[in-house]
């Protein structure tokens, strides 16, 4: 697979992770929950004009994340 995701990218993506983080954290409500983790995702995914099937598919992940040890970064 070729780099699609640019630097200002790859940041805003990172801060959407964050979120269902934070919320797992401090909400109780599973529907709460369920729609920050949808919502983080549709951001990500509207960060790119065209998402092929392949580029969607490592995007995807991103609403099953619940901790912080689930972020998987480039060190």
């Amino acid at each position: 697979m070729e780099p699609f995701i640019q630097s200002d990218q790859f940041n805003y993506i990172k801060y959407q992770t964050e979120m269902p983080i934070k919320a797992y954290s401090t909400v109780n409500d599973i529907n709460v929950l369920n729609a920050q983790k949808s919502l983080s995702q549709e951001r990500v995914f509207n960060l790119f004009h065209q998402l092929n099937g392949e580029q969607r598919e490592l995007l995807k992940p991103i609403a099953a994340i619940r901790e912080r040890e689930n972020i998987m970064l480039p060190h």
